[in-house]
C-alpha cells in the first residue's frame, strides 16, 4: 500500500478532520517542488487559501459524502513558473471510523491539463470547420444571387440610359435619376454580400494613400451629388503618404466607410473630416462625419457581420473593414455622440 501510495501519478493528501496534513505522497510535494516533509502539520487552507473549497472540505465532513470534480479549472503556481491555468480530476473521500464518523479525508488530484486543451481545441476545430462550411454555403449563396439580381439590373440601367438620351430635359429626368441611384444601392449591397464571403489574403504594394483616398472621395461624392456634403482632408508636411497595402481592399474600406458617413448625415449642411496622421511606426487615419451618431451601446455591434440599425443594407460595410484590416496587421476604432458625430480611426503599421 505504501509502495502504490509513494509511487503513483496521482497526487495524494491525507488529512485529519481539523485539515491539518498527516502525509502527502511524492507526486503533490514535487508539484510544489518540495519534500514531503515539508508540509506534515501543516493546515491545508494556510497553505491553499480558498474559501469555496473549504465550504466543499466542510460539507464532506458533515455529510460522510465524498465530492469529485472532473477537468476543474484554477490558477496553479510552480515555483518556477508563471501562474497559469490548470484543469483538474480531484476528489476529496472521508475516512470514517470504526463508528461511521470522519476521522479524516484523502484528497487525490490528477493534471488534466494537457486533455483538457486538447478538447479544446478540438472543439475550436470543430467550430472553424462549421463556420467554413457555413461560409462556403453563405458565399455560394451570394454567388447565386449576385447574378440573378445583375442581370436585370444592368438591363434596367441600360433601358433607363435610353429613355434618358430620348426624354432629354423632360420632367421625368429627377425620376430617372432616383432610379438609377436605387440600382446602384442595390449593386453596392450585392458587392458587400460577394466581399464579405471571399475575402483573401492582402495582394500588398507600395501606394499614396491619398490618391486611393481621392478617388474614393470623387467617385462617393459623384453619388451623392444632389446631397450638400463636403469632404475635407487634414494631413501636415511630415505626413508619410506611401504604405503597402492592398489598393483594392483598401478601395472597399474607403469606400464603406465614407458611405456610412454619407448615410448617417441626413437633411443638414454636411461635413466629412478626414484627419491623417504618421510616425515612425505607424499610419492613422480618423473619418469624422456630423452625422446621426451611433448608440454607445451599438459601439461593439457596427462591426459584427449583418449589424445594422438602418433601414436597408446588410450591415456588413464596418464588417469587411474589420476584416480587411486586421488582415493587414491594423485596428479599427469606433466613437461617436449620438445626433452630433462619428469617429472612424484606422490605425496602420508601416513594418508587417
Amino acid at each position: 500500500m505504501y509502495r502504490i501510495f509513494s509511487n503513483t501519478h496521482i497526487s495524494i493528501v491525507y488529512l485529519n478532520k481539523k485539515f491539518d496534513i498527516i502525509q502527502v505522497n511524492k507526486t503533490y510535494a514535487d508539484n510544489f517542488k518540495e519534500k514531503t516533509s515539508f508540509f506534515i502539520g501543516k493546515n491545508y487552507f494556510a497553505l491553499n487559501p480558498g474559501l469555496e473549497y473549504k465550504k466543499i472540505f466542510n460539507r464532506v465532513v458533515k455529510t460522510c459524502q465524498p465530492h469529485i470534480v472532473f477537468g476543474k479549472r484554477f490558477p496553479y503556481n510552480k515555483p518556477d513558473e508563471k501562474t497559469k491555468d490548470r484543469y483538474w480530476d480531484w476528489s476529496l473521500h472521508p475516512v470514517k471510523s470504526n463508528n461511521k464518523k470522519v476521522e479524516g479525508l484523502i484528497l487525490t488530484l490528477l493534471d488534466v491539463t494537457e486533455r483538457v486543451k486538447a478538447q479544446m481545441e478540438l472543439e475550436q476545430t470543430k467550430d472553424k470547420l462549421a463556420q467554413a462550411k457555413r461560409m462556403s454555403d453563405l458565399g455560394l449563396l451570394a454567388a447565386t444571387v449576385a447574378h440573378e439580381l445583375r442581370n436585370p439590373l444592368s438591363v434596367i440601367q441600360a433601358a433607363l440610359y435610353n429613355i434618358g438620351q430620348k426624354m432629354g430635359t423632360a420632367p421625368i429626368q429627377p425620376q430617372l435619376q432616383t432610379i438609377e441611384t436605387k440600382i446602384a444601392e442595390g449593386d453596392q449591397i450585392i458587392s458587400n454580400l460577394l466581399t464579405y464571403t471571399k475575402i483573401q489574403l492582402p495582394n500588398r504594394q507600395k501606394v499614396n494613400i491619398l490618391t486611393l483616398l481621392d478617388e474614393t472621395i470623387e467617385m462617393v461624392t459623384l453619388f451623392f451629388s444632389n446631397e450638400n456634403i463636403k469632404v475635407k482632408k487634414k494631413f501636415d508636411n511630415t505626413f508619410i503618404r506611401v504604405i503597402e497595402v492592398d489598393p483594392i481592399q483598401f478601395k472597399k474600406v474607403f469606400n464603406n466607410i465614407l458611405l456610412n458617413s454619407f448615410q448617417a448625415i441626413k437633411r443638414k449642411k454636411g461635413l466629412v473630416i478626414i484627419n491623417l496622421k504618421t510616425n515612425e511606426k505607424e499610419m492613422e487615419l480618423s473619418f469624422i462625419d456630423n452625422g446621426c451618431g451611433i448608440k454607445k451601446s451599438d459601439f461593439s455591434k457596427v462591426i459584427e457581420p449583418f449589424f445594422t440599425r438602418k433601414s436597408k443594407g446588410t450591415g456588413l460595410g464596418l464588417s469587411i473593414c474589420n476584416e480587411i484590416i486586421n488582415l493587414h496587421n491594423g485596428k479599427l476604432l469606433v466613437d461617436s455622440k449620438l445626433n452630433k458625430e462619428t469617429v472612424i480611426k484606422i490605425i496602420l503599421p508601416f513594418q508587417n
